[in-house]
């Protein structure tokens, strides 16, 4: 394991960062890219600036990553989806009626307060059936599972983890730390970009 530090002076305008061309979860030839993107909390010309990875992956590790999303990233997005929408509904029609009340904020408040319960509870119950699909299928895909962090916690830090990489911002978005899982992968890495 190699972890690279890598500095951003300026959120505006980011480096063009090179991968070999290495699967960097195995070595092999790379047959697929897959893209990721941070978003470094800024602008430019009105639009949010991203910083790019092209992350480079061979064919069997694509196809293995893409399995890893649907045990991990599916479960949480329908589990999510079903229990938000039924705790929203129950909300809605368990809140009293506002709309009465002539203060022009009160008119949607009902919809307010349903549409946040829903949103909390489509995070904890997404994040309960990924975990319980995590554990269904590590049989299957053992430690590969659990070294991915539950898919809520992916999406507040601004992280990303695919098979062999882990790349995350520091808080302040000054510092990029790329993981990788094969050193000779990272010490590669390290010689294109620093």
């Amino acid at each position: 394991m190699l972890v690279v530090n890598l500095p951003i002076p300026d959120p505006k305008n980011l480096p063009a960062l090179k991968f070999s061309p290495r699967c960097v979860h195995c070595g092999q030839p790379t047959s697929e890219v897959l893209p990721l993107n941070l978003p470094m909390g800024v602008e430019k010309r009105s639009k949010p600036v991203m910083l790019k990875l092209e992350v480079p992956l061979c064919t069997q590790g694509a196809k293995l990553e893409r399995k890893l999303a649907k045990v991990t990233l599916i479960p949480f997005l329908i589990g999510g989806l079903l229990m938000g929408l039924i705790a929203c509904i129950l909300t809605w029609l368990l809140v009293p009626d506002l709309s009465s009340s002539t203060s022009r904020e009160a008119v949607y408040a009902d919809w307010i307060i349903a549409g946040s319960v829903g949103l909390i509870v489509a995070i904890i119950a997404g994040s309960l059936v990924e975990m319980a699909f995590k554990l269904l299928f590590a049989p299957v895909y053992g430690k590969m599972l659990f070294k991915r962090p539950l898919t809520a916690m992916e999406i507040f830090s601004n992280s990303e983890n695919v098979l062999g990489l882990y790349a995350a911002l520091s808080k302040d978005k000054k510092q990029l730390t790329l993981t990788f899982e094969r050193e000779e992968v990272g010490r590669e890495f390290q010689h294109l970009n620093l």
